[in-house]
C-alpha cells in the first residue's frame, strides 16, 4: 500500500474552533498527522493511504457541518518512503500563525 502525507491551510473565521477540532478528530481517525484549529482558520499535515486522504480532503471540503468553511482549500499531496507521524494531534490554539502584532488578523 502506498502512503501519502497533504499539507493544507486556510485562513477563515472559525467562531468555535474546538466543535471542529471535535468533528475532524472524528473524520481523521484513519489518519496520523498534525491539526492546528484557531479562530482565524485552520493549518495541517495528515498522512494516510490515498483513499483515507481523498475521503478526509472530501470531507473538509463538502461536509455540512463545517458550514462551507474550507470549501476551495487547496491540498498539497506527496508520497512518503515511510510514515511521517506517529498518531493523529488535532489542537485548538490561540492563531494558527504568530504574527507577534496584537491586533493583526491574517481574514
Amino acid at each position: 500500500m502506498s502512503l501519502f502525507h497533504i499539507a493544507f491551510y486556510k485562513f477563515v473565521a472559525l467562531p468555535e474552533p474546538e466543535v471542529a477540532a471535535a468533528m475532524l478528530r472524528e473524520l481523521a481517525t484513519d489518519l496520523t498527522g498534525s491539526i492546528l484549529l484557531a479562530p482565524e482558520g485552520i493549518n495541517g499535515v495528515a498522512a494516510g493511504s490515498a483513499v483515507a486522504l481523498d475521503a478526509f480532503e472530501h470531507a473538509l471540503l463538502s461536509d455540512a457541518r463545517f458550514g462551507g468553511a474550507f470549501a476551495g482549500m487547496v491540498f498539497k499531496r506527496s508520497e512518503c518512503k515511510s510514515v511521517p507521524f506517529a498518531r493523529m494531534k488535532v489542537h485548538c490554539k490561540k492563531e494558527i500563525v504568530a504574527f507577534g502584532v496584537d491586533g493583526v488578523h491574517p481574514i
